[in-house]
């Protein structure tokens, strides 16, 4: 199977997914967008809910949600990553979301929901196009599924990229009671 096909059945899929959560926004993400303020709380049932319909294990969302932010929805990185998961705007755009009326991309990307829903749907995608392998989904996320490629799907050799892999594995083992 070539990877544009693979790419289309994988979008294809989340697709379907998103239609399904569409029907399940009016009463489940409402508040979320209304209230920028999200408690943890909050922010734990949105993951929940999202990690359930796109098939993503919650606690390695909430693992690189701890590890990109530290729960703050504002946060803003040098590179132009924005919010609760530090999504870069085209790459919430490349997956679908759109921008609140009247709003930037980056201005949507601090509404918990929308950051969760663009990081979430990454992440689906990526555990699809890494064959669901922790490591390399993580260091797809934090350098781009190019550079994986590059190296040969492998973790690159990236200090940065390989500090943030161990941290949010870490963090991750933690969550899910992996290293009891």
């Amino acid at each position: 199977m070539s990877a544009g096909t693979i790419r289309r059945s994988v979008l294809c899929r989340l697709l379907g997914r998103t239609l399904t959560l569409i029907l399940l926004l009016p009463g489940v993400a409402g508040a979320s967008l209304m209230d920028q303020a999200a408690s943890r709380g909050r922010i734990e049932e949105i993951v929940d809910m999202l990690a359930e319909i796109y098939e993503v294990d919650p606690m390695l969302v909430m693992a690189v949600i701890e590890a990109e932010s530290s729960f703050d929805q504002r946060a803003v990185s040098p590179k132009g990553a924005v919010g609760l998961m530090q999504v870069i705007p085209s790459t919430a755009e490349r997956f679908g979301i759109e921008r609140h009326r009247g709003q930037t991309m980056a201005q949507t990307l601090t509404d918990p929901f929308a950051n969760i829903l663009a990081g979430t749907l990454y992440l689906a995608y990526l555990n699809e196009k890494f064959e669901e392998d922790p490591e390399l989904v993580l260091a797809a996320y934090n350098a781009g599924e190019g550079a994986v490629m590059k190296y040969q799907y492998q973790v690159p050799p990236y200090p940065e990229t390989q500090h943030y892999v161990r941290k949010v594995m870490r963090r991750y083992s933690l969550l899910a009671g992996l290293d009891e």
